[in-house]
């Protein structure tokens, strides 16, 4: 199989930059250990040619196989597909919108939101089963929250025990963890305007954004520990800074790195920079982030 190198989603279909090809990727450092990504003479290669919307594109953790959301089969569905050719196979077929969709650790799994019990939003599971290349649902959806109001965003811990997600349980959208086992659930920050909550791959890490009235901006704070008792109040470190909008953090496979998308420039000249101005990818070197912040702060918080 070709290695995938980045894919990017559009409403119209998903693409993908191959690799090798023809793409050629230009970096400018920043402060911070940020560093921005734009692409020039870029081969794009179509994943997805329905002429429906296609968007919320999770590679599996092999490599093998794209999950995403497509409106093709008359509302909001997750669809699965061999990442390098073949035909899409619905999974999900209930009449309310399912999408937001994550791949367990191990592949064999997938959780998702869904409207179909709660306007708002609850978080499933479904487990898949492989047959040559062929993919299929085994078995029905599983609720797993059953908070009447928001449960969504959600994302595997590396070892595949928890699961974080966005939840309103508290009256406000803030992150929770949530102990697949046990159904456990930790209440992670407090206070609200935060979103898109990520693991890192080592385990020891929550990446998320925090927004406020004229920017947003990432932050860090130490995952739960499965066999510990966790206070939310434990402190949280802003990764970003400045007069910008960042979102949407991703960790690297290492840890090294987090890709996150970033508004800094007022292309439309209107006085203020709003989502209504183009974002680019940028990314932090984690390694030099925390050389430089355990330098500067109580050793104790690391």
């Amino acid at each position: 199989m070709k290695k995938i190198s980045l894919y990017f989603i559009f409403i119209a279909g998903l693409f993908l930059f191959p690799e090798p090809g023809r793409s050629q990727f230009n970096f400018q450092t920043s402060v911070a250990a940020e560093t921005q990504y734009w692409c020039q003479d870029t081969e794009m290669i179509p994943v997805t040619t329905h002429p429906d919307p296609d968007f919320g594109g999770e590679v599996s953790p092999d490599g093998e196989w794209l999950a995403f959301t497509s409106k093709r089969s008359g509302n909001l569905d997750i669809w699965i597909r061999p990442l390098t050719g073949g035909s899409a196979t619905q999974i999900t077929t209930h009449t309310a919108d399912d999408f937001g969709v994550t791949w367990a650790p191990d592949g064999d799994e997938i959780a998702f939101t869904s409207l179909r019990e709660d306007a708002d939003g609850d978080i499933w599971r479904l487990e898949l089963g492989f047959i040559e290349n062929r993919v299929y649902a085994s078995g029905s959806p599983a609720k797993l929250t059953h908070h009447l109001g928001l449960d969504t965003q959600a994302a595997y811990s590396p070892d595949g025990k928890q699961l974080v997600c966005l939840s309103s349980r508290d009256g406000i959208d803030n992150i929770w963890v949530i102990t697949l086992k046990s159904k456990n659930v930790t209440q992670i920050t407090h206070g609200g305007k935060v979103a898109h909550p990520d693991f890192s791959p080592d385990g020891q890490w929550l990446c998320f954004t925090r927004f406020s009235q004229n920017n947003s901006h990432l932050f860090l704070k130490k995952a739960p520990n499965i066999n510990q008792t966790y206070d939310a109040y434990t402190p949280e470190t802003p990764l970003t800074s400045g007069l910008v909008w960042d979102n949407e953090p991703s960790w690297s496979q290492n840890s090294n790195e987090i890709v996150f998308s970033r508004i800094s420039i007022d292309t439309n000249n209107d006085g203020v920079l709003t989502p209504s101005d183009p974002s680019a990818i940028w990314k932090i070197d984690m390694e030099k982030w925390l050389q430089s912040a355990t330098a500067s702060m109580e050793s104790d918080f690391f």
